[in-house]
């Protein structure tokens, strides 16, 4: 009987030791406040495969992942459903939300606004200081405005023209993003990214946008670069990319919920970034009422 003892405590502990793996890894949330964000994602599900613990979704969702349900939560950016990950003894929490939602449309369908700000200065690049877009030969036009003293003063040139861009100031620097190279939505595009340096009055290059379009919009969130939507010969984008200036790198986001081009009056407020109008359709003719925004707090790469 003495000899039964070892392995009697051998199969109770090895039962234990997977229900712990199984009650402290898988717990999976299949709804969020609509205070935190939209739970926008299709049928969830969460199962055992192996040592693994595989969760699948449907529609548009950011996988989460948590120590505890009161978290802190973390992103797990570029997740894509099947999502594996290792089973352990530890406890994880997995959820998947939609940083998109939406608010009150606008009173008149609207799109084509937007200016960077930086220390007092409102930079105009290429098109912007253009009602019409900066079109041949006005592509490479770059200008700062004062607003101390109110004047214009002409910098060095943008030194890849293009028009129907984006652009943002982080970090007392100015970033310029996609576009593209002549007139009409049918042109070429570009996804080169540019970045203007006031202390030294230089420009250099870092990392292309992974997603080469035109017609884009973007903002700084959280010393981030966040480019969203666009239009080009194949119709209108729904990719949302963030570049990471530390990291001199971009992340894929969650796509737009409905695909926009010429957002240019988007706002960063209490977390959200608000993108008022738009066009649905390429041309300049399909503006809208949407007023689609995203939660950007929690984003951390």
């Amino acid at each position: 009987m003495r000899t039964m003892q070892p392995r009697a405590a051998n199969k109770i502990s090895a039962t234990t030791r997977a229900l712990r793996r199984l009650a402290g890894m898988i717990a999976f949330l299949l709804s969020v406040s609509s205070a935190v964000a939209q739970n926008l994602h299709g049928p969830t599900a969460i199962r055992k495969n192996g040592d693994n613990l595989v969760v699948t979704w449907t529609g548009t969702g950011t996988m989460q992942v948590s120590p505890s349900l009161a978290g802190p939560w973390q992103d797990i950016l570029e997740a894509r459903s099947p999502f594996g990950a290792p089973l352990t003894d530890g406890q994880k929490f997995f959820r998947v939300i939609s940083r998109w939602n939406k608010r009150a449309k606008l009173i008149e369908a609207n799109s084509e606004m937007g200016v960077a700000e930086l220390n007092g200065k409102v930079y105009v690049i290429g098109e912007l200081i253009y009602v019409a877009g900066g079109r041949p030969p006005r592509g490479s036009d770059f200008a700062v405005y004062n607003a101390a003293n109110n004047t214009w003063q002409t910098l060095p040139n943008l030194p890849s023209q293009r028009n129907h861009l984006a652009a943002c100031a982080i970090g007392g620097k100015i970033y310029v993003t996609g576009g593209r190279l002549q007139a009409g939505f049918t042109s070429a595009m570009t996804s080169i990214l540019e970045v203007f340096d006031p202390a030294t009055s230089q420009w250099t290059t870092r990392a292309a946008m992974p997603t080469m379009r035109g017609g884009i919009n973007g903002i700084a969130a959280n010393g981030r670069f966040l480019v969203f939507g666009g239009e080009g010969p194949n119709g209108v984008f729904d990719e949302m990319e963030m570049y990471v200036p530390e990291q001199d790198r971009w992340y894929q986001l969650e796509s737009l919920p409905i695909a926009v081009h010429g957002v240019t009056g988007s706002a960063f407020v209490n977390g959200w970034i608000h993108l008022p109008g738009g066009g649905t359709a390429t041309g300049g003719s399909s503006g809208s009422t949407l007023h689609q925004i995203f939660w950007v707090e929690g984003i951390n790469p």
